[in-house]
């Protein structure tokens, strides 16, 4: 869209700039056939009218490129925000999405470790049970002797 943009600017600009020459050496003409031939000033007359005509065509063609281009820079614009905003929202989805499984995850850590302090205990039950046991064998085998 910027190449285009570019491109349009640079057309109008050298058309601008050929038309500004056009003009300068249609006013040198005039000029030289306002010194050359007096006598043909109802034509003279005619030539500024078409000059002054050919400007303010060229004036208001500028002034319509002018507002061309300004009418594309806003859409330029309103497009780039919508995208702008469809980002943010994407964004926050992403974000609250991120935040979700965060949650899950620490949820389940928090499950994990709950479950594995759970079979610790279990454990150290266990243990102590055995080493009871094995007290108890060991009383149970000196009262034998």
């Amino acid at each position: 869209m910027l190449e285009t943009h570019q491109c349009l600017q640079s057309e109008a600009t050298n058309k601008v700039k050929r038309l500004e020459n056009e003009l300068r050496i249609l006013n040198e003409k005039m000029q030289l056939d306002a010194r050359g031939k007096l006598s043909q000033h109802g034509n003279l007359e005619k030539k500024v009218q078409e000059l002054l005509e050919n400007e303010k065509r060229t004036q208001y063609e500028l002034e319509e490129l002018k507002m061309e281009r300004e009418r594309r820079n806003q859409e330029q614009h309103r497009y780039l925000d919508k995208e702008k905003e469809s980002h943010r929202i994407k964004l926050s989805e992403y974000e609250s999405k991120a935040k979700d499984s965060e949650n899950r995850r620490a949820a389940l850590m928090f499950e994990f470790e709950k479950e594995r302090a759970r079979w610790q205990l279990e454990k150290d039950s266990m243990v102590s049970q055995k080493s009871e046991m094995y007290e108890q064998i060991e009383r149970l085998s000196i009262k034998k002797d």
